[in-house]
């Protein structure tokens, strides 16, 4: 669960500190890690991560980083 923070607290400071671009990608990625680690822990899975059944949560994990991931790569995004 704490790394879960770590990471959304990482992509608040990117967003205001560097580029809300670059802070995306650094969600879509995190997001992708999360569903990494949901689908290969033991049960009852990590704290923080776990909400349903390990396939709806590895599902609802990889197509959101999937979606951040393809909306952050769309044409006519230009750092402001």
């Amino acid at each position: 669960m704490w790394c879960a923070l770590a990471g959304v607290l990482l992509v608040c400071a990117l967003a205001v500190l560097v580029d809300a671009l670059v802070a995306v990608r650094v969600l879509g990625v995190e997001l992708a890690v999360l569903a990494v680690v949901r689908l290969v822990a033991p049960p009852p899975g990590p704290v923080g991560v776990t909400a349903r059944s390990k396939a709806f949560d590895v599902v609802f994990l990889a197509v959101a980083a999937l979606a951040v991931l393809a909306l952050s790569l769309a044409p006519n995004i230009a750092p402001a």
